[in-house]
């Protein structure tokens, strides 16, 4: 059962459907009128994410992908990567560790486009201790 042509909070529960003015689109479970549970969001920019959704965000493990080619597997909490991930770049440099409010923060591993590897404990982004 699809639901179409409703505004947010009067999706009932189940799944369905919500198309955005600006393009965006959010297709799998509602709650309370709200995305929950599990299912797809699509930006007008490209950028799609397929996972856990609580309370309207994506929350839990899911997979973001953007038109350029980056790409986070991972866990996330209120729309922003934290937990354990791994995020990848169009040249090939990767990220596999802890994430903390979007940010590479805990410990992790980066391997560079070029066969470099770096490993310790990261804080913002940035390799703190080896």
């Amino acid at each position: 059962n699809t639901q179409r042509d409703k505004k947010v909070g009067e999706l009932e529960d189940g799944y369905g459907t919500f198309n955005w003015p600006s393009g965006s689109t959010y297709i799998g479970e509602w709650k309370y009128g709200k995305a929950e549970g599990y299912g797809v969001f699509k930006w007008s920019n490209a950028e799609k994410f397929v996972g856990e959704h609580i309370d309207g965000k994506p929350n839990g493990y899911g997979i973001i992908l953007d038109a350029d080619g980056y790409k986070y597997v991972g866990e996330f909490k209120d729309r922003k990567r934290d937990g354990l991930g791994l995020y990848s770049v169009p040249s090939g440099t990767k990220y596999i560790g802890q994430w903390k409010n979007g940010e590479e923060t805990g410990q992790g591993i980066k391997i560079f486009f070029d066969g470099r590897v770096e490993k310790g404990f990261y804080e913002k982004g940035v390799l703190t201790e080896k």
